[in-house]
């Protein structure tokens, strides 16, 4: 009896590990990216929706983080489950590059944008930028749109209304615009990095996140994990560049010019002929020079 016990055991033990298994394999997997410049909020906006505290210090993110959450998908007498695949970058302009294969297969984009830093013409470019790759590269993506540091920043720098109502037009008329008109699935304003402030953020994202992930479709998430996780490769490549400084080269060349025809000088109907002349001439080359250059690639697998 003791032994038929102990083999019972260890089968359920076995079993739960096994099914257990297969059952964490067909949780379908939502790929999620956050979108936004240098500063917007991104890294703190996953922080935040991962269940932690977000840091008072500022710091760049430089390459590429990722985060898994399980989010339950409200449905009929039962929750289904779905794995988000949080997927946030550096904004800095050397991985631009990077960002055709960044937001390549994305189910939901989280776009964040600062109030009080929008309108500086390098972040604007971005921004357009990032929109229109994102809708060559992932045409069905849900939106969600967060409005950051509406109130201030943490640097204590005070936003205006001005600001704040420049930065919604702004979204909804040029970076939303007709391409994804129809797919914007909430907003959210966050005013600050304040305690109870980061907790109503907490809880409203997370609501308009299960409404991006619901009405893009539970059965439209892949059910493996392939292309869910990527890392940034940095490699050195040697390139011949072309400086900006140049050598002057001066030569001569021969042009046509008119010029007196001799033979007419002392005649009151005097002519021209054209003749080539020898003409001093001044160009500028660019010389290349060899060195190595830092390429970024996205590695997805």
């Amino acid at each position: 009896m003791f032994k038929k016990r102990n083999l019972l055991s260890i089968f359920l033990i076995l079993s739960f590990f096994i099914f257990g298994d297969i059952a964490m394999a067909v949780i379908p997997r939502a790929k999620v990216i956050f979108l936004g410049e240098t500063g917007s909020g991104k890294t703190v906006l996953k922080t935040i929706l991962t269940g932690k505290e977000p840091s008072w210090d500022y710091q760049h993110t430089v390459q590429l983080d990722m985060a898994e959450q399980e989010i339950k998908l409200p449905a009929f007498l039962s929750k289904k489950i779905v794995f988000a695949h949080f997927w946030d970058t550096s904004a800095e302009m050397r991985h631009r590059k990077i960002i055709n294969k960044f937001s390549e297969g994305a189910h939901v984009a989280i776009l964040c944008v600062a109030a009080n830093t929008l309108f500086n013409s390098n972040f604007t470019k971005g921004i357009e930028d990032t929109m229109e790759n994102l809708a060559k590269n992932a045409s069905k993506c849900r939106i969600i749109i967060v409005l950051t540091k509406t109130k201030n920043d943490n640097q204590g720098n005070v936003t205006s209304p001005v600001q704040v109502n420049k930065a919604r037009d702004y979204v909804k008329n040029v970076l939303i615009g007709q391409a994804f008109k129809n797919q914007v699935d909430g907003w959210y304003e966050f005013p600050s990095l304040d305690g109870d402030e980061v907790k109503k953020c907490r809880k409203q994202v997370s609501n308009l996140l299960v409404t991006a992930l619901k009405n893009y479709g539970y059965n439209n998430f892949p059910l493996k994990a392939d292309g869910m996780h990527g890392r940034i490769v940095e490699k050195l490549i040697d390139v011949d560049s072309v400086d900006f400084k140049s050598e002057e080269i001066t030569e001569y060349e021969w042009v046509d010019e008119k010029v007196p025809d001799p033979s007419t000088c002392d005649s009151d109907h005097k002519k021209t002929i054209t003749k080539k002349v020898p003409r001093l001439k001044v160009r500028k080359v660019p010389y290349t020079k060899h060195e190595k250059v830092t390429v970024c690639e996205l590695d997805v697998y």
